[in-house]
Formats: C-alpha cells, structure tokens, sequence
C-alpha cells in the first residue's frame, strides 16, 4: 500500500485500509487491527472488527456487534465512546 511520506508500510494482508493525518491502520482477516506511526511506533488492536475509519488523529472501528471503539491513532490508547454511537 502507497503511503504519504514519512509513514512506514504495513507488512501483511489486510482486507481494509485507513490512513489518518500521522498514522495507518490495517484491518486484519482476523478481525483486529494493526497500527503504524509516523514516528516509527507499531501497535495492534485485538478485537471482533468489520470496519476501520481513521481520522487526523484518532482512528474507529466497528465491532461486528455494532459497537464502536475508537483510540489515540499516534499511541493506541483507548478512547471513550458513548452508548448508542
């Protein structure tokens, strides 16, 4: 996959793609998420996902559940999301 510059590849298959404004996600066939920063970090997400969406800095996914979770796109941490989003 093509990136903006500064932003590391991800390595593998994946069956959806989403770049924020400093980081890309990559939604695996598994159904979690792998995460590369602009400044070199790497994180994945474990979880049930069906969707992926970045934004400039956060990025969401949709549980196959239909919930949504949603973290920090530069560090992975988890961001609060209300009930019946």
């Amino acid at each position: 996959m093509a990136c903006e510059a500064g932003l590391v590849p991800l390595k593998g298959k994946y069956q959806q793609a989403a770049a924020g404004n400093q980081h890309l996600c990559g939604l695996t066939f598994a159904g979690g998420v792998d995460c590369r920063t602009s400044a070199g970090a790497q994180y994945s997400i474990d979880g049930n996902f069906s969707q992926l969406a970045a934004g400039d800095l956060a990025s969401c996914a949709l549980r196959a559940d239909g919930s949504t979770y949603c973290w920090d796109g530069q560090d992975g941490h988890d961001y609060l999301v209300p009930d019946g989003w």
